[in-house]
């Protein structure tokens, strides 16, 4: 029995030695700042009960952790109050982070005040393997990232 016992826990003691494992990059932080290049190009107009609802796509030059041309479609509410909610999608191509070359896919949420959430979904090229999340202002055209590479 006890030799059973030795066998079975060498087998998982050399297991254990064996696996591999998995690490993330350490954490890139950043900072940067975004501004429109052209114009909103807007591609759905509605109205209901007092809110607008408007689909519209803008382009966004990035610069800072993340540089490159950012395009993102923008689904916007806006209520009877003036108040606002912005969900988008989004992608950075071609986009650079961190001396590497790609395509970035992003979320974004906005709240009612002109600040909001970031998450990057996944990447291409040299950023494939990219996460990450951070907030944006509108109101200053600032955002923060926290970035890492799977």
């Amino acid at each position: 029995m006890k030799t059973r016992f030795t066998a079975a826990a060498g087998m998982v003691l050399l297991i254990l030695m064996l696996a591999v494992p998995a690490f993330a990059s350490p954490p890139v932080a950043g900072n940067g700042f975004f501004f429109p290049i052209s114009e909103p190009v807007v591609t759905d107009l509605r109205t209901a009960n007092g809110n607008s609802f408007i689909t519209q796509t803008v382009v966004y030059q990035l610069v800072g952790v993340t540089n490159g041309i950012y395009t993102q479609v923008e689904r916007v509410k806006v209520e009877a109050n003036g108040q606002a909610l912005v969900q988008a999608s989004g992608v950075c191509n071609p986009c650079t982070i961190e001396g590497r070359s790609g395509i970035v896919y992003f979320r974004v949420i906005g709240h009612k005040d002109n600040i909001g959430q970031v998450i990057v979904i996944g990447g291409m090229g040299d950023l494939a393997n990219l996460r990450g999340q951070g907030t944006f202002d509108g109101n200053t055209g600032s955002y923060v990232l926290n970035l890492h590479f799977d």
